[in-house]
C-alpha cells in the first residue's frame, strides 16, 4: 500500500502565471478556462519533473484558505494541506511510490484545479 511517508514535501516561496485545469472533480467545480481562474484571483501550475518530483506553485491577490490535496489511482487521500500563503510553491517526491496515476487537486473556494501525474 502506498503511504503518505513516501512523499516528502518542501515549502518556499514561488511564482507562476500557468494554470492546469483538467478533469472533474465531483466534490468541487474544476475552472476550466485560465480567464475564470485568474477572475477568481488564483493561479496555479503543477508540473512534474523527470527526476519523479512534482512542484505545485500557486499565486493568489489575497491569503485565502487553498486546500492541497493529492490521491492515488484508487482514490486514496495520500496528503492534504491547506495553505494560506499569497505564494507558496510545494515540492513532492513521488519516485518512491508505486507505480501509478496520482491527482492533484487545488481546491479555493469550491473552484477545483485538477492535475494528474503518472509515475512510472
Amino acid at each position: 500500500m502506498k503511504t503518505i511517508a513516501s512523499i516528502f514535501f518542501a515549502l518556499s516561496l514561488g511564482f507562476s502565471t500557468s494554470i492546469f485545469a483538467s478533469e472533474t472533480n465531483h466534490k468541487c467545480q474544476t475552472t476550466s478556462a485560465i480567464s475564470d481562474a485568474s477572475a477568481k484571483g488564483l493561479q496555479v501550475n503543477v508540473y512534474q519533473l523527470a527526476s519523479g518530483k512534482v512542484s505545485v506553485v500557486l499565486i493568489q491577490e489575497s491569503a485565502q484558505p487553498v486546500q492541497i490535496t493529492i490521491a492515488d489511482d484508487e482514490n486514496n487521500t495520500m496528503f492534504k494541506e491547506r495553505v494560506t500563503e499569497t505564494a507558496a510553491r510545494q515540492n513532492f517526491d513521488l519516485s518512491h511510490l508505486e507505480k501509478g496515476n496520482y491527482t492533484f487537486t487545488i481546491n479555493s473556494k469550491g473552484n477545483c484545479f485538477v492535475k494528474t501525474v503518472e509515475v512510472k
